[in-house]
């Protein structure tokens, strides 16, 4: 018990600069530690240990300093590491969607057609569709973002987003088709 309220009572004080500072020393190898054989690159895990600290320094009235700071920096990396490989699945979905805009190379010129005939129906269909359904389509297909994520941009449930996403989808279908 002596140990806990020794180590609380030298944690740094992280709302000023100077226990800012010294919380950075003490942590930031080990949050590197544990951010670097979970990515591609150590700038990337580098990237990610400013995110944490700028975020703590962000947030640094609203932090509990009764709790160890280290379970929150390393929470706080590992919440950080979640959103890095969701944004690179993300980003690897976007361009596997690509495909739809581009035909392959060794299709034939009747394929190549047919396509570019589909897509542009496509594309008048997206747009005569009203601005809020045609901007959820647009999020998710070709930004890749989750209905969660597209309803905190819009300001919308999320049931909304799925409701124009289903209208987005049913009117492309039924023109599609």
């Amino acid at each position: 018990m002596f140990l806990k309220r020794n180590r609380q009572a030298t944690a740094p004080d992280i709302r000023t600069p100077e226990g800012f500072a010294v919380l950075y020393e003490r942590f930031a190898d080990k949050v590197f530690g544990v951010c670097v054989n979970r990515v591609p690159t150590p700038e990337v895990a580098e990237g990610i240990v400013q995110e944490v600290f700028y975020q703590v320094w962000k947030l640094r009235d609203r932090i509990r300093q009764d709790e160890p700071l280290e379970n929150y920096l390393m929470r706080a990396a590992k919440h950080k590491l979640i959103d890095y490989h969701r944004q690179q699945e993300r980003e690897k979905k976007g361009r596997s969607n690509l495909a739809w805009s581009q035909p392959k190379n060794d299709q034939s010129t009747n394929d190549w057609l047919d396509f570019e005939e589909t897509k542009n129906i496509a594309l008048k269909v997206l747009r005569k569709l009203p601005r809020p359904v045609r901007e959820v389509f647009l999020l998710s297909r070709h930004r890749g973002l989750t209905n969660k994520e597209i309803a905190s941009r819009l300001a919308v449930s999320e049931k909304t987003v799925e409701y124009r996403m289903r209208q987005a989808l049913n009117a492309l279908r039924a023109r599609l088709t």
